[in-house]
């Protein structure tokens, strides 16, 4: 598959398969380290210094997109992390600064939510008025209107 992703990177014309091949990639390799995870703490931290390595290897080597680091960030949200919740925060992290230079309204709601909903509401602010500076009216506009969303459903 990599070989196809190379390969994919040099003609313009095929931007879209490349982007459907790097969301596959992502989730075949998703897949191959849940089945080499036994579930022990020292395989979680494992896991989260191997996607990290994977999103920086992505972010050189690969044209990635919105869409690619959306769904890094949804595979990576969704995996169980036990009680390393820090270190699937820190995992998140790396994929927002990645995801907000593509998207930075959806990059910035995505992980203002995850972090609100896992007690770190001051993070979740902070992120959110950085967010808003680094966006022109109409974006900012919407993206208080959903983050207003976000806060009502999380009460």
């Amino acid at each position: 598959m990599q070989g196809l992703l190379k390969e994919s990177t040099g003609d313009s014309s095929l931007r879209g398969l490349h982007e459907k091949l790097l969301i596959g990639y992502v989730t075949v390799v998703d897949e191959l380290w849940a089945k080499s995870n036994t579930g022990l703490t020292s395989d979680q931290v494992n896991i989260s210094a191997r996607w990290v390595d994977l999103i920086c290897r992505m972010d050189g080597v690969y044209l990635t997109t919105a869409k690619v680091w959306q769904t890094v960030f949804i595979t990576v949200e969704r995996k169980e992390w036990g009680s390393e919740l820090d270190e699937k925060g820190k995992t998140l992290g790396v994929v927002f600064e990645k995801w907000r230079r593509k998207d930075a309204l959806e990059a910035t709601l995505e992980w203002a939510r995850w972090l609100l909903q896992n007690g770190k509401g001051k993070e979740a602010s902070a992120v959110m008025v950085a967010g808003r500076r680094n966006c022109g009216e109409g974006e900012r506009l919407e993206m208080e209107k959903r983050w207003m969303s976000v806060l009502e459903a999380d009460m």
